[in-house]
């Protein structure tokens, strides 16, 4: 992307990094894989190269990392087959967030499936009161690149939050509500549950974008900007 200020042109590149962040807050540089936007349709380029350098990049860190056992976290941008299929091929564990309007037929079967009486995970944590539900074993139907329809089974789970804050007109205490979901790699139960959402999911909201955790550490890909002038690079979080 281009742009012109003070009779200067400023070139715009778009680029997925990755950090390696341990568990003490210590962040280190891993990776980067910088976005082709030729790649992309020109109504929605900026999703469709992010999806496909996220391929590439998946690649590197498999060639990286081939026998490490790793559970990918990703924003809800990368809740579609390819996404869940690549993560299966590289044999990596998988926590990929779920909007509400993403994946209809699974939502619906979701809703369908979930029983009252089922078990769920109800918990007070870091000051919020939780309720986690789940239902595994949801067949999502999704065509290949030949155009053959094939199933998937996903795992989907849902946690629930409240917690009090005090209106800072008021002063009175407010009860704030969350809902957050997400698609499980791996079959949830009420021994993991508690680790895979809050342990797990979470690490990528300490930097927004794509989290990677490694047995001892984490790895974050954040969506970054770099700002090139000339020979002058600026780098920008988004």
């Amino acid at each position: 992307m281009r742009m012109k200020h003070h009779g200067s042109n400023s070139i715009y590149i778009y680029v997925l990094e990755a950090n390696l962040v341990f568990h003490n807050g210590l962040t280190l540089p891993l990776f980067s894989e910088f976005l082709n936007h030729t790649e992309g349709a020109p109504d929605d380029a900026k999703q469709d190269c992010e999806l496909k350098a996220f391929k590439r990049l998946a690649w590197k860190i498999k060639q990286e990392f081939p026998q490490l056992p790793i559970m990918i976290l990703l924003d809800g941008l990368y809740s579609n087959g390819p996404v869940f299929e690549l993560c299966i091929q590289h044999g990596w564990d998988s926590m990929i967030v779920l909007k509400k309007k993403s994946l209809k037929s699974v939502w619906k079967a979701f809703n369908a499936q979930k029983d009252p009486d089922t078990p769920s995970y109800e918990a007070d944590w870091r000051g919020r009161k939780q309720k986690i539900t789940w239902v595994n074993h949801i067949p999502y139907t999704l065509k290949d690149a030949n155009g053959m329809k094939k199933t998937l089974f996903l795992n989907l789970v849902v946690c629930k939050e409240e917690w009090p804050v005090v209106n800072a007109d008021t002063t009175e205490i407010e009860v704030k509500f969350s809902r957050h979901a997400w698609i499980s790699g791996k079959l949830l139960t009420l021994k993991n549950v508690h680790e895979r959402c809050n342990l797990g999911s979470r690490y990528r909201w300490a930097i927004e974008g794509i989290a990677i955790i490694l047995k001892s550490a984490v790895v974050i890909v954040t969506n970054m900007l770099f700002l090139i002038t000339g020979r002058r690079c600026v780098v920008f979080t988004i």
